[in-house]
């Protein structure tokens, strides 16, 4: 279903043990989960990346709370990106 995302993600903090990583209170949060990406028209794969992401965020809200007013930086990394 492209509506929600209900794969298994794993979830990291590298500041909560190397807290020089980032600028003091601030956090570094890295979500691995994996994703097919067999699309017959790749034309639109950064748009489906990009709604992908989105869904990740809204499901990590689910689980943490409100985190997405808190992002300033947000990355996502593909075979195909």
């Amino acid at each position: 279903n492209m509506n929600e995302y209900n794969e298994p993600f794993y979830i990291f903090i590298p500041t909560l043990f190397d807290s020089s990583l980032a600028p003091k209170n601030v956090h570094i949060l890295e979500i691995l989960t994996e994703f097919p990406y067999r699309f017959k028209n790749i034309k639109n794969w950064l748009k489906i990346k990009q709604d992908m992401q989105q869904k990740i965020i809204k499901k990590l809200e689910t689980i943490l709370g409100p985190i997405e007013e808190f992002l300033f930086y947000v990355d996502s990394a593909t075979p195909k990106t």
